[in-house]
């Protein structure tokens, strides 16, 4: 089963999946309780099961950009996570 704090990681990286992430600017950006190391762990593991993108160098991270992850994780994790209960009209306008 998906970690909450690691679905929590993915969802952000899939619905900001225009932009790269560094582990600290994760931290700091979802005030996550997990030290950096740990963040980066995690990152790597999802990058090896092909659920995010590895950047140019190996602190960097994004989301996929086809966008069907973020509606999943949205659709699967919506009562688990209430503040980001998904709006489907504005995610798929947003895409």
């Amino acid at each position: 089963m998906l970690d909450m704090r690691k679905a929590f990681i993915l969802l952000h990286l899939s619905k900001k999946a225009h932009r790269y992430w560094t582990p600290q600017q994760l931290k700091d950006t979802l005030h996550l309780d997990l030290e950096v190391n740990e963040i980066q762990r995690q990152l790597i593991i999802l990058s090896e099961v092909d659920v995010i993108e590895r950047g140019t160098s190996d602190i960097q991270f994004r989301g996929l950009e086809d966008g069907t992850l973020n509606l999943v994780l949205r659709n699967r994790f919506e009562e688990e996570i209430k503040v980001f209960a998904p709006d489907l009209k504005q995610e798929f306008g947003d895409r």
